[in-house]
């Protein structure tokens, strides 16, 4: 799904340059879509424009509480690793998730670890320090990590040594498959 956009737009950019007779450099079109999108990402615009209206974009799915809470209850351990930063995931995530079970005071409770501005791929590839949030301050994480706790940054040796997990045992549920994993 993440990669929808450019998927559209690029279908779309070829479809009319073609009808108008141009001649298309396919990689390079792709690379010029691609670079824009990383640029709006980075400068904030798609982000606030998602923030400032989440029903337009984000269709609720009501199993998703129950979902994650039917994980908890198997013993399974979740964990939440994004790139976007803390105002966005809070945001985001309460939409989602805030209120929906009573046996979750927040939505960072359906977590045992939550990890914003991951910096995916770096984050599988190098090993940066975790970070932890705490209102508008970071401080270095100490371990054992917190359930309910807000962490940034990190690398992938250290969360998997948190959560007392390898690769070989993690189901990978997200957006963006080729980003978050076959890339890294």
């Amino acid at each position: 799904l993440y990669a929808l956009s450019e998927v559209a737009t690029y279908a779309a950019l070829v479809e009319a340059l073609e009808k108008e007779g141009y001649a298309v450099d396919y990689a390079r079109l792709f690379t010029d879509i691609r670079e824009a999108i990383d640029e709006a990402h980075r400068d904030g615009t798609i982000l606030d424009a998602v923030m400032a209206n989440l029903p337009s974009f984000v269709d609720k799915d009501p199993n998703l509480a129950p979902t994650l809470h039917k994980f908890r209850s198997a013993g399974k351990k979740l964990f939440l690793l994004t790139n976007s930063r803390w105002s966005y995931t809070d945001k985001m995530m309460t939409y989602l998730l805030g209120g929906a079970m009573t046996e979750y005071p927040t939505w960072k409770n359906y977590f045992d670890i939550v990890i914003c501005a991951a910096k995916k791929p770096e984050f599988f590839q190098e090993r940066r320090p975790l970070m932890e949030r705490d209102g508008e301050t970071l401080k270095m994480a100490t371990f054992p990590l917190e359930r309910g706790r807000v962490y940034e940054g990190g690398n992938l040796v250290d969360i998997e040594r948190a959560l007392g997990v390898n690769g070989d045992s993690v189901l990978y549920v997200g957006d963006h498959i080729y980003g978050d994993i076959l890339r890294s």
